[in-house]
């Protein structure tokens, strides 16, 4: 099971880019995160700032 401090979820150095014949959109770049058994999350922040890109990851 899972070994005392280490975390139940762990995400290091997440990237997303999206592509069009236009552009590239980087949604996530670099992104870390740890959630620890017990922890309760939220994840905030403005529109289009890659919430819902990092859940569906």
């Amino acid at each position: 099971m899972n070994q005392p401090n280490q975390p139940l979820i762990r995400l290091e150095d997440i990237k997303k880019v999206f592509y069009t014949d236009e552009v590239e959109t980087h949604a996530l770049s670099g992104t870390f995160l740890d959630i620890y058994s017990g922890e309760y999350i939220s994840i905030t922040g403005p529109s289009g700032c890659g919430k819902s890109t990092l859940l569906s990851i």
